[in-house]
């Protein structure tokens, strides 16, 4: 038996084609890799939480581009206000329904600032946290927790 050697060679290039195309989508396609949001209060471990307690965090971040949707997703063990570049974009005082909404309209190419203001009504638990997830352009993922 004999191989036509104009079909070996079509074979032989779309065997390399399809080898360089799955390489290249391998070392293109990156896992998203972020931080997992964590329920937060206060670094003094040894302190008792009280009834009443308030507790205010604030974190800076940099966004490179201007954001095509960004949503902030919330909650407070007992109370939650957030804001966001200086405005209030959400609150909450039931910390088993997480609040969910689009703050694009908020952010900022450049510096950005998020802000929340914890309240805890009973003790001996409290706590809140935050993500903030924000799209680019290109529709790649950046998180803010």
């Amino acid at each position: 038996m004999t191989l036509d050697r104009a079909w070996v060679s079509e074979w032989m290039r779309c065997r390399t084609f399809s080898r360089v195309g799955i390489l290249a989508v391998l070392l293109l396609v990156r896992p998203v890799v972020a931080q997992v949001p964590e329920w937060i209060w206060h670094d003094d471990h040894s302190a008792a939480i009280g009834s009443d307690d308030v507790r205010f965090f604030r974190k800076q971040f940099n966004v490179g581009f201007r954001a095509q949707k960004a949503e902030l997703t919330a909650t407070g063990d007992d109370e939650i206000s957030v804001y966001l570049n200086g405005k209030e974009v959400a609150n909450s005082s039931d910390w088993k329904k997480p609040v969910t909404v689009d703050v694009t309209d908020a952010m900022r190419e450049g510096n950005n600032a998020l802000a929340v203001r914890g309240k805890n009504r009973t003790a001996p638990s409290a706590a809140v946290v935050v993500k903030l997830e924000v799209r680019s352009p290109n529709m790649s993922v950046m998180f803010v927790v």
